[in-house]
């Protein structure tokens, strides 16, 4: 009896920690794209892959810690006047955004425009291929980087919006700026803040459970109200227990009482 007592708890270890593994997945992508728009620094990834999609050029994002291509696709569109420009600085130390993308995305080069209107934007990134049984956590980060005092739209552009939607739930976490579903920050000059859209805890909706999307939109006030974007982190942060998984939590109770019985 003990002998089976004891490979029957063995087991329901293994499948447990097997049903309920961690995910690992996370990706990395460069808004600005791939091109060296001058200026001593360029645009694109600092490291290796991470992806520079821009415009409505979107694809399967690659794992960084990996290179692997993963079935996870982020789809991108915008209005066909939509930019890719040599805009942005380096990031400022132990700030939000130095924290997530220094020494892998190049903060210089970004996705903007020049307003709202159908011709720009918004901007939609539409994530697909997500694991339903996963929770999902998202860092946007943007910067013009306006070297002038005051900055010109700075009332327009702090309320450059992030907003989340087609998610079963999430947690908005973001630097500043937090209204339920969506995050405002001022991007025209965003490099000693170093603010972030963030949210965690995400869990995928959709048809198929495995989708979400993030919409970034600025209201055109003073003719230049453009929303700006740099970079963004995707990553897989826990797997969310399935109805198997709980079932083996009581099979291992049982497994622990038959293995302190056999004992006595």
């Amino acid at each position: 009896m003990n002998m089976y007592a004891r490979l029957f708890g063995s087991v329901v270890v293994v499948l447990l920690f097997t049903s309920a593994a961690s995910a690992s997945l996370i990706a990395y992508n460069d808004f600005g794209g791939s091109t060296d728009y001058g200026g001593g620094n360029g645009t694109g990834y600092l490291g290796g892959n991470v992806t520079a999609f821009t415009k409505s050029t979107g694809g399967f994002l690659k794992d960084y810690a990996t290179g692997l291509t993963t079935s996870v696709n982020m789809s991108l569109s915008c209005g066909t006047l939509a930019w890719t420009a040599y805009q942005g600085a380096a990031l400022a130390a132990g700030k939000d955004a130095y924290n997530v993308f220094n020494g892998i995305v190049n903060p210089y080069g970004l996705i903007g425009s020049n307003s709202s209107g159908a011709s720009y934007g918004p901007y939609t990134i539409t994530f697909t291929g997500l694991n339903a049984g996963e929770k999902y956590d998202i860092v946007l980060y943007g910067d013009r980087a306006w070297p002038g005092t005051p900055v010109p739209d700075a009332t327009t552009r702090a309320s450059d919006a992030y907003t989340i939607s087609g998610a079963a739930a999430y947690q908005n976490i973001s630097s500043t700026g937090i209204s339920g579903a969506t995050a405002t920050m001022n991007v025209g000059n965003n490099t000693a803040a170093g603010y972030v859209a963030h949210y965690t805890n995400i869990q995928p909706g959709g048809v198929n459970n495995n989708s979400f999307t993030i919409t970034l939109t600025s209201p055109n006030v003073d003719g230049d109200g453009a929303w700006r974007l740099n970079a963004m982190r995707l990553e897989a942060i826990d797997a969310v227990p399935e109805p198997v998984t709980l079932g083996l939590l009581g099979l291992g109770g049982l497994g622990i009482l038959l293995r302190r019985r056999s004992a006595r």
